[in-house]
């Protein structure tokens, strides 16, 4: 008879070596970088639509401003012109010149916000007609348009649009 041999099973040995993959403090680390660019990202959004808005504002203004020359030239008669000379109270369909003056306010009221003086109250007027004294030339008109713009504060900031013209 043959004889067999048993041997005897010894426990295998498992040989931990370094595994692969990530740790947990490793993984989040790369959570809080993330987290940090994407507060980053953010910010700048904020950031970009505010400035959005202030290149509105700032459009809307020349908008505005031409459109009352283009008016005032149109009207070209010295008498005409001398009409635009703001103060005018509104409503006014006195004349074309206090009606253009008033349709222009009325427009900038609508997307445009006015400033007040935060120590009077006094609100700063939203479009004014002036003869243009530290113009060269006779016959210069200076049109100014003011609104307010918030700043990072938070407070209103004065802004100031202003275009010179001989009609």
């Amino acid at each position: 008879m043959c004889r067999l041999k048993i041997r005897e099973m010894k426990p295998q040995q498992y040989k931990y070596g370094r595994q692969g993959g990530f740790t947990l403090i490793e993984v989040l680390v790369a959570v809080v970088i993330l987290a940090i660019g994407l507060l980053g990202t953010a910010g700048l959004q904020v950031y970009g639509l505010k400035n959005i808005d202030i290149a509105g504002n700032h459009a809307q203004a020349t908008i505005l401003a031409h459109e009352l020359a283009e008016r005032m030239h149109m009207n070209n008669s010295d008498a005409g012109l001398a009409d635009y000379i703001t103060p005018i109270p509104c409503p006014n369909t006195a004349d074309r010149a206090k009606m253009d003056y008033c349709e222009i306010k009325t427009k900038g009221e609508a997307v445009l916000r006015p400033f007040r003086d935060p120590g009077s109250f006094a609100v700063t007027p939203l479009i004014s007609v002036a003869a243009c004294a530290s113009c060269t030339g006779a016959g210069m008109y200076s049109i100014t348009v003011n609104w307010a713009e918030k700043d990072v504060a938070g407070t209103d900031q004065l802004q100031t649009y202003r275009f010179n013209l001989k009609p």
